[in-house]
């Protein structure tokens, strides 16, 4: 029931171009420990790979707080109507909400192609999508296909390849558009995923 990073020693929050709350790049680090807090100022101060956040960045941050909570509520209600919706398609999965007293943020909305109950490909899937004009992509690309410069993987991660094959990711802001705009991107997902399911009109 409490915000992410307002617990544990520290937190860490992004604030890049894509991000709910966005003051272009960079981030915050959260804390209330007194010694956390003066080693990140020194370190800030040393210059190198660490910039602190400009005065014109904050000007253009600290403003989107008043909104988030509405629009965390407004993300929430979206969700649960394009979920309701699509529940029932064989084709698409998503993951099992966390059990949790607050509401999730939905940065990405997630679903999950079940690739077995499909005649075609991802990208097709998304292609046609976007024609419906539904703004989903492919998403992640999965830490499988990253280099050993981003992260160092250790085993084969059979899980996280597969949801890089498998996931279509909708964009936060779509989730903040009119009550009508969820019921279009329902309405989009059935109509597409009806033409490309597996049993679809008796094609193979």
């Amino acid at each position: 029931g409490r915000p992410a990073g307002s617990w544990g020693d520290a937190g860490v929050l992004s604030f890049g171009g894509s991000k709910l709350l966005t003051a272009g790049r960079g981030g915050a680090l959260l804390t209330n420990g007194a010694g956390v807090a003066q080693r990140a100022k020194v370190y800030t101060n040393r210059g190198n790979d660490a910039f602190a956040m400009s005065n014109l960045q904050a000007a253009a941050l600290l403003p989107q707080l008043d909104s988030l909570a509405q629009h965390t509520a407004t993300r929430a209600e979206a969700a649960a109507a394009v979920f309701e919706a699509t529940a029932g398609e064989p084709s698409l999965g998503r993951p099992t909400p966390a059990e949790s007293p607050g509401l999730p943020a939905y940065y990405k909305l997630a679903w999950r192609l079940r690739p077995e109950r499909l005649r075609s490909t991802r990208e097709e899937v998304v292609g046609a999508l976007q024609a419906e004009r539904a703004p989903i992509d492919t998403g992640f690309r999965g830490f499988t296909k990253r280099s050993a410069r981003r992260c160092r993987v250790v085993g084969d991660l059979v899980n996280s390849a597969a949801a890089g094959e498998e996931t279509l990711l909708l964009h936060h802001p779509a989730l903040l558009g009119p009550p009508r705009a969820a019921t279009q991107l329902a309405a989009a997902l059935a109509k597409v995923l009806r033409h490309f399911g597996a049993g679809a009109r008796g094609k193979t």
